[in-house]
This record gives C-alpha cells, sequence and structure tokens, in this order.
C-alpha cells in the first residue's frame, strides 16, 4: 500500500520557495549542513527537534499557539494573555 501522504518537509520546501528562502539559507540557521535540509524536504531523513524547530522559526512558523490549544482542550488550561507594561508619568520633586 503506497503512503499518498505528503510529508511535512516536503510541506516546508513549499513554504521556503514560496517565501524565497534559500536551502543554505535555512541551513546556515540550523547549523546544520544544506544536504540535510534537501533530504529532509525530499522526505529522505527526519531532523532533530531543535533542528525542525530552528527551520520553523526560519520561515517564520510558531507551533506556540497549537501547543497552548491542545492544552486547553486537554486539560482545561487557559494560557495567560501577553504581559502589558503599563507605563506611569511621575513628575520629579
Amino acid at each position: 500500500m503506497e503512503n499518498k501522504e505528503v510529508r511535512v518537509g516536503v510541506k516546508l520546501s513549499h513554504v521556503a520557495k514560496a517565501k524565497g528562502i534559500s536551502q543554505q539559507k535555512i541551513a546556515d540557521h540550523c547549523q546544520i549542513s544544506r544536504i540535510s535540509v534537501h533530504r529532509f524536504f525530499k522526505g529522505q531523513t527526519e531532523l532533530k527537534a531543535t533542528d525542525f524547530m530552528n527551520l520553523l522559526s526560519t520561515l517564520g512558523i510558531s507551533i506556540d499557539y497549537k501547543i497552548n490549544e491542545a492544552l486547553e482542550n486537554s486539560l482545561g488550561y487557559k494560557s495567560k494573555p501577553p504581559l502589558e507594561l503599563n507605563v506611569i508619568a511621575t513628575q520629579a520633586p
């Protein structure tokens, strides 16, 4: 039986191409070889978690919202809104 599911590397290669980000730029940012990026994009290998997260960062992709969504759905956890800094104007005496 043939697996018709497109691997995540192939999908991310399309994102990189659409954004004009080269395999070399990704490799430099992730501190891995361009060949490793090429093989990942072709679905021939997998990346370490840290390299994968760096690759996502290079492409401008964040998965934080999906993690928070999963926490909310499974544990009833609500993420805190971003901290707001309130600036209070004071007068010098």
